[in-house]
């Protein structure tokens, strides 16, 4: 069995916690220290930086939480496909020859082969000669 890679791996979703965890801290402890002085004591910083502050912070809170959320519930980042499901589903098209390009590479002529690699656009990494086509081209 494959294990899951991508942002909803349990690593990814570990790490994205960690990292929202400590942006919330640090939102939490400047709304803290802000606020939690006295006013017009000896070091209290001036209503203006309070709420100047407070903004930032507020900011740190927010992307932890959402962050937290996503962790939380799964939705961490888009689904990608297989890079394999790709290339079976390139090569399984039915490309018009005159509409989309040609299937051989346009350095060396060779065709696109089994083990060629190809992107979601259409690109194609020629396994002869490493250059790049697309066959959707015209």
């Amino acid at each position: 069995m494959k294990k899951p890679q991508g942002p909803n791996s349990l690593p990814a979703r570990i790490l994205i916690g960690i990292f929202s965890s400590i942006f919330g801290g640090v939102g939490l402890t400047l709304l803290v220290f802000l606020w939690g002085s006295p006013t017009g004591g000896f070091h209290s910083p001036p209503l203006f930086f309070r709420i100047f502050g407070s903004f930032i912070a507020i900011g740190f809170v927010a992307f932890s939480a959402f962050g937290l959320f996503a962790v939380i519930t799964g939705a961490t980042g888009p689904q990608l496909p297989d890079q394999t499901s790709l290339n079976s589903e390139l090569r399984n098209q039915n490309f018009n020859a005159s509409s989309s390009g040609s299937f051989s590479c346009p350095s060396c002529g060779s065709g696109l082969g089994a083990e060629s690699e190809v992107s979601p656009s259409g690109d194609v990494k020629c396994a002869h000669c490493n250059n790049w086509y697309n066959v959707r081209q015209t």
